[in-house]
């Protein structure tokens, strides 16, 4: 787990794991506030309480492989929980809930 301020990039947390060629691994960042977690497997594996990032930030994805293998990545999906929580009240305003 990394992150990039004004070009420099610093380490907050690592995890070596070992995935088999052709097999699924799902990978979940969480952040609330200063706490980031990653998981991989539904498994918290790294965790990191940096207060410098708290406001509006960009989440991304960097995978590096010991050797020139390709990684794949599909199904990035991030998410604002100011949107999510817009779209849930419209769909309830919808259906006639307050």
């Amino acid at each position: 787990l990394f992150k990039e301020v004004a070009g420099t990039r610093t380490q907050l947390g690592t995890y070596n794991a070992n995935i088999a060629d052709n097999t699924f691994a799902a990978i979940k960042l969480e952040i609330r506030a200063a706490a980031k977690k990653v998981y991989l497997n539904a498994v918290e594996r790294i965790s990191s309480a940096d207060e410098s990032l708290v406001g509006n930030q960009f989440a991304g994805v960097f995978l590096a492989s010991n050797n020139s293998d390709t990684v794949r990545i599909d199904n990035f999906l991030s998410e604002s929980v100011a949107a999510l929580l817009d779209e849930l009240l419209q769909s309830r305003r919808e259906i006639g809930l307050p």
